[in-house]
């Protein structure tokens, strides 16, 4: 079985960033059980700060999937760089999220083989997104 990382700035039991996380939620229920898969993501919902009510910092089983939600300290280049030795595949969520850039500088300076990588706009350049940049 593959090893699978997704990294995504939040997920469950989050809702505010909506299609994203259903997306991922989706692929765990879809292929959770073909692959192993882990989710990095952040310990609290999109624009609040206070924590979700679980463990953080440590994976934990949510189900057919590892989770490891990091405070915004911890969710940083040396979280993430640690992570990405430890699986075959990663998938990042959004084009200008801080977790994709980070996995895009690892994944092009890391000196070993390279690992698939694959990058989700996640709609930011869906026409609806793009008109709110002329607001």
């Amino acid at each position: 079985m593959k090893n699978i990382l997704i990294l995504i700035h939040c997920y469950y039991p989050g809702y505010k960033a909506g299609g994203p996380q259903n997306t991922v939620k989706q692929i765990v229920e879809t292929y959770g059980n073909k692959s192993n898969i882990s989710i990095l993501t952040k310990n609290h919902d999109v624009g609040e700060k206070t924590p979700y009510e679980l463990e953080t910092n440590c994976w934990i089983l949510v189900g057919n999937a590892k989770v490891k939600y990091l405070s915004d300290k911890k969710y940083n280049l040396k979280s993430i760089s640690k992570a990405y030795k430890d699986f075959d595949m990663i998938y990042a969520c959004g084009i200008f999220e801080v977790g994709t850039i980070l996995i895009l500088i690892i994944h092009r300076f890391s000196g070993k083989k390279k690992k698939d990588l694959y990058v989700a706009s996640m709609g930011v350049f869906s026409k609806g997104a793009l008109s709110l940049l002329d607001s």
